[in-house]
């Protein structure tokens, strides 16, 4: 039996407005997954692709090794 895992980052904003200036960080309320979550989120900043990015570089970590250094759990 073949599992198929998906993941979401649909809940990103950009870090430039239209011009390609940088936009404001905006306070934020953290929604997510705390064990890949970035340093930028949990602090309550507004998040980005940057936050995915970092994200995704945890979680192959993870996938990879089996386990987190920052983390707990196996």
């Amino acid at each position: 039996m073949h599992v198929i895992k998906l993941i979401d980052f649909g809940g990103t904003t950009s870090i430039f407005d239209e011009r390609g200036s940088h936009i404001q960080e905006q306070h934020r309320k953290f929604a997510g997954n705390i064990a890949f979550a970035s340093g930028y989120s949990l602090c309550g900043r507004a998040t980005s692709k940057r936050d995915d990015l970092i994200s995704l570089v945890y979680m192959l970590f993870y996938i990879h090794s089996g386990s987190l250094s920052f983390l707990k759990i196996d």
